[in-house]
């Protein structure tokens, strides 16, 4: 994926390639390729918990007094 600015407006580009399998080698397949392209790129914004993340091996937080991983932790 490739991002760029045209006119001002964040764009990304994608290239979406085949490939062919002869005689134990990989040719590019030109026909069967093609390019993507799009708006503005994905967010780069980072996920912020309102919580602490519960560890696996933490008491589970809904009271059940099993391990995270073996009560809601599935």
């Amino acid at each position: 994926i490739a991002h760029y600015i045209e006119n001002g407006e964040k764009k990304t580009l994608q290239e979406v390639s085949n490939f062919i399998k002869q005689d134990g080698k990989w040719y590019y397949d030109e026909h069967g390729s093609r390019i993507v392209s799009s708006g503005p790129p994905p967010s780069t914004k980072s996920f912020v918990r309102n919580q602490p993340k519960v560890g696996r091996n933490a008491p589970c937080p809904c009271g059940s007094n099993k391990k995270y991983k073996k009560c809601c932790g599935k």
